[in-house]
């Protein structure tokens, strides 16, 4: 059976089945969406039986709650929805630390909208959380469909994908918010802060698949966070205080016994 929580008598149970967690965080790229979507539907049974999902919308005009009231077949996917209600400019360490506060899975996959994991990926995935050990972080190669061999681009490794277990993530202090609201350095800052705490596996040989639709077509000037960065870098001084927002959960749930289910916020 698939591993849907309200069935299960204790979360231990729960992590115990959803050995896997996929993170995602959405910000108005809904034909990404869809994409990554369209992939979680149809993973074979002895993966899709392994894995939970959580989507992090942070602040959409297009809300990704209404994605995902369009998208047919979910309804046996184990899916967690959140939606960031402040529209925060690049919050992308805040939305993030949210993920990862709520996941219930010790590993977590952590993707970005312009990439997703094939089949293939997550068989090999699934390998690697069977015999790692604890303080390890695994980073990927990526691909563009329909490129050739030649094209995979070895070794450009991609800087915000990671296969790691939950308590290392929080081992390293999470993403450091202050990054917040420009562009660039948060995982600059986050894998400074692993050194010496985490080893870094990575996999060259592991390819995910590139979305550029899923890349955001946002102004990008990296200078306000590359000082800060380096400043933090000299002084050693990285800010703790995580998830300065506020934020709803959604759950799915039929208003009468009859009706489909449907997402409603909760709180």
């Amino acid at each position: 059976p698939h591993c849907l929580i309200a069935s299960l008598p204790h979360k231990y149970f729960y992590i115990r089945m959803c050995r896997l967690t996929i993170v995602l965080s959405y910000y108005n790229q809904s034909y990404a969406l869809k994409k990554h979507i369209g992939y979680w539907i149809n993973y074979p049974e002895a993966i899709k039986n392994k894995l939970s999902f959580c989507i992090v919308d942070d602040c959409s005009r297009d809300a990704g709650v209404d994605v995902l009231q369009m998208v047919r077949g979910t309804e046996e996917l184990d899916i967690q929805l959140l939606r960031v209600k402040n529209d925060l400019l690049w919050n992308v360490g805040g939305v993030r630390n949210l993920r990862l506060k709520m996941v219930l899975t010790e590993w977590v996959l952590m993707l970005d909208m312009d990439t997703v994991a094939d089949n293939g990926f997550l068989t090999l995935a699934f390998k690697i959380i069977r015999n790692s050990d604890n303080g390890i972080a695994y980073k990927f190669n990526r691909i563009l469909p329909g490129a050739s061999s030649e094209a995979k681009e070895p070794h450009k490794i991609h800087p915000a994908v990671t296969l790691i277990r939950k308590t290392d993530y929080w081992l390293v202090g999470g993403c450091d918010e202050d990054f917040v609201g420009n562009y660039g350095s948060t995982d600059r800052a986050f894998w400074h802060k692993a050194t010496n705490k985490l080893k870094v596996v990575e996999c060259t040989n592991m390819y995910l698949t590139q979305l550029w639709e899923g890349s955001l077509n946002q102004r990008r000037d990296g200078t306000v966070n590359r000082r800060l960065f380096d400043r933090k870098k000299k002084n050693d001084d990285w800010a703790n205080d995580v998830i300065r927002f506020e934020w709803v959960k959604f759950q799915r749930k039929s208003i009468h016994i009859t009706d489909p289910l449907i997402w409603i916020a909760r709180g």
